[in-house]
């Protein structure tokens, strides 16, 4: 899932294996992707609510930000973090699951922008639709949604003002409950970034950790 961690090595039996930057596009699917790909398709491919939307509410505290920067720094945290544009396919040439990371484009991610959500009521029924809503299609690598909400019916500049929301919305496929702190650091990272103009890092990326996750299984699997 979306996460940062220190390169890895483990001993076994045999041989170390050690987590290494691949570069590889296409994989195995991940022992995660794979349970939660089939579970989702198995129980609930035709329901009309999504089970697995995960929130990440973001609300201005003071000052202000445009929404273009927001959305710049999105798209420049996609580019990065290659896990939040990876889909999920059954191959039927290889009989298995595959992820395959898929290039950056204007639509491999939601994006709303809304006003006058100004009462309890209203922000608790949006919270609702977005932890519900079917947004999602984890066979074109669309796993992440974001939607700013500006409380003001009145404000129609660019900006998020104080009280004001950023609301990450981001499949479970590609996020589990230690991905919070790591995704939000990455966000910041890209917001300064895009201000001062800050190079961008070179990391393991989550098909590396299936890659590293599949030797280890592998060579379990020889003994």
């Amino acid at each position: 899932m979306f996460r940062r961690k220190n390169s890895t090595a483990v001993t076994t039996g045999h041989k170390a294996h050690r987590l290494i930057i691949s570069g590889r596009t296409e994989a195995i699917a991940s022992s995660a992707q794979q349970r939660i790909y089939m579970h989702e398709n198995l129980y609930f491919s035709g329901s009309d609510f999504s089970i697995y939307n995960s929130l990440v509410p973001l609300q201005i505290k003071r000052g202000s930000v445009s929404i273009q920067h927001v959305r710049l720094s999105l798209v420049s945290m996609i580019q990065q973090h290659t896990v939040l544009r990876t889909a999920i396919r059954f191959n039927p040439v290889h009989n298995q699951l595959e992820q395959n990371i898929q290039p950056l484009t204007d639509n491999i991610y939601s994006f709303q922008h809304s006003r006058g959500v100004s009462t309890s009521e209203q922000l608790d029924c949006l919270l609702m639709n977005e932890s519900i809503g079917k947004y999602f299609d984890v066979a074109n690598g669309k796993v992440l949604r974001c939607h700013v909400v500006q409380r003001s019916s009145e404000n129609h500049d660019d900006l998020l003002h104080e009280g004001d929301l950023i609301i990450f919305v981001i499949h479970h496929i590609a996020f589990d409950l230690s991905s919070s702190k790591p995704f939000l650091k990455a966000f910041e990272r890209a917001c300064w970034a895009n201000e001062y103009h800050q190079p961008v890092l070179i990391i393991p990326q989550y098909i590396d950790f299936a890659l590293y996750e599949q030797a280890l299984l592998a060579d379990t699997n020889a003994e």
